[in-house]
């Protein structure tokens, strides 16, 4: 006959709970500390006059540096971004190595994070900045991917209409 008394249940859950916390812990610590960012990301296609970004991004914790490059077949900019990252998203500053860049000139860095990044499975979204103050909002501008032999190139099919 199996007798367990309440006193009994408690102290088992208790034992459980103290047994699963160190796994939780451990858990969390690995999960913070995951370089997320950390690596080679590009996107590219042929739409009229084609869009290519390739960024470098190294991560150590909270902090990330890295190198951008974003433009079409006619003009493009590059330079320098630092970031931190917030709740699971990359904040960015930007340098550019040319005045019309759009950024400030490297060494120095935009005042203030104008974009950010969230990683959507093994994909990079990159969010900018649009409008300023209370009329700033983000619109997805690219989605990046890990840069592979040969790179990616995204499908001729998501242009927009017309624009092949």
């Amino acid at each position: 006959m199996l007798s367990i008394t309440i006193r009994s249940l408690r102290n088992l859950l208790a034992v459980g709970v103290l047994a699963i916390a160190p796994l939780s812990a451990a858990t969390q610590v690995k999960v913070s500390s995951a370089k997320v960012f950390d690596g080679h990301w590009t996107y590219s296609n042929d739409c009229q006059f084609g869009h290519y970004v390739d960024i470098d991004l190294v991560q150590n914790g909270a902090n990330v540096t890295g190198n951008w490059s974003d433009g079409t077949r006619v003009e493009g900019w590059n330079g320098l971004l630092i970031g931190n990252v917030r709740n699971g998203e990359l904040y960015t500053k930007y340098c550019s190595t040319e005045a019309n860049g759009g950024h400030a000139v490297c060494p120095n860095y935009d005042a203030s994070e104008s974009d950010y990044f969230v990683r959507r499975g093994r994909d990079l979204v990159w969010y900018r900045s649009v409008g300023h103050g209370t009329d700033r909002s983000f619109e997805k501008y690219a989605v990046l991917h890990p840069s592979t032999k040969g790179g990616h190139k995204d499908a001729a099919g998501d242009c927009p209409d017309g624009q092949n």
